[in-house]
Parts: C-alpha cells; sequence; structure tokens
C-alpha cells in the first residue's frame, strides 16, 4: 500500500473546502455559511419608499414587519409542501409549493407582478421561500419579500392562522 503524505492530505482538504464553499456561494440552493441569510434585510419604512420603484431581487423581511405586510393584506405565498399547508398555514396565504411549482402555478392566477407578495416556508433553516421567491423575480414580479421567520416563527407569535 503506497504511503501518503500528510502535507497531500492537507492540500487535498483545504482544495476541497475552497471548491465546496465556492460552489455553495454561486448555488441557487447553497445554505448559509453562518446561520443567517446574506440578503439585504429591509424595514418596513424602506420598503414603503422602494415600493414606489420595483425591486431587482426578493428582499428579507422580519416577523414584525411580515405581521404590518399581513395586516395591509399583502398576498403570501407558502412555498411548503401541499400537506404542511394543510396541517397549517398563514391565515389568506396561498400555496405555491416550491417542488411542485408547475403543478401549483395556477393560484398566481390574477396577482399583478406589481403587487407586493411575501414568500415564506417552515422558518429559518428552510430555503423553500428563498428559492421561490427567486423564481418569482424572475417571471417578472417586481415586489417580493421572504419572510425568514416563516411559518414556525409565526404560529409561535400566534399570529393569525389557517388551516
Amino acid at each position: 500500500m503506497a504511503k501518503v503524505s500528510l502535507n497531500k492530505v492537507i492540500i487535498i482538504v483545504i482544495a476541497s473546502l475552497c471548491l465546496g464553499t465556492i460552489y455553495n456561494y454561486f448555488s441557487q440552493a447553497g445554505v448559509p455559511l453562518f446561520g443567517f441569510s446574506m440578503k439585504k434585510h429591509v424595514t418596513a419604512e424602506m420598503t414603503a419608499k422602494e415600493n414606489e420603484v420595483p425591486l431587482s431581487e426578493p428582499k428579507v423581511i422580519s416577523l414584525k414587519e411580515a405581521l404590518k405586510f399581513h395586516e395591509a393584506n399583502v398576498i403570501f405565498i407558502d412555498a411548503r409542501a401541499n400537506e404542511d399547508f394543510l396541517k397549517g398555514h398563514i391565515k389568506n396565504a396561498i400555496n405555491v409549493p416550491f417542488y411542485e411549482f408547475d403543478k401549483y402555478k395556477e393560484n398566481l392566477r390574477g396577482i399583478s407582478k406589481d403587487e407586493p407578495i411575501v414568500c415564506y416556508c417552515e422558518g429559518a433553516e428552510c430555503d423553500l421561500s428563498d428559492m421561490l421567491g427567486e423564481k418569482l423575480a424572475s417571471m417578472g414580479y417586481k415586489m417580493v419579500f421572504i419572510f425568514f421567520g416563516g411559518w414556525y416563527a409565526w404560529s409561535d407569535a400566534k399570529f393569525p392562522i389557517a388551516k
């Protein structure tokens, strides 16, 4: 059996870490490296100003901001699987599961591409809302927001839900 030097092992490990990090950074399904999203976090006051000009990419909003949007009757889209949606969802939300987008895209009918939309999924560890938000933005929806706390934060706060 051939001996492998420690130097070669270290070089291979470092190269693997570098390539993996680069791939993760550019991948749409990449995971946050530090436990938080790198997307720009905006406040409801900032979005009110930005709503006059279409957003170029989805913006992340907090639980407090999501509640303000909900109270203003902004459309919420649940990116989770239909089975999870049926167990419970944010009141008045519509379901467009990311992984079954083509099957559920009819649920977007009647929503103007100029209206604000809030996407959400399970919670901070789930990236379905990010992926759905990016998809909607690429389809021409101009004001897409991502509720980072998702279903868990909303239901834990005892905000309006439906089943």
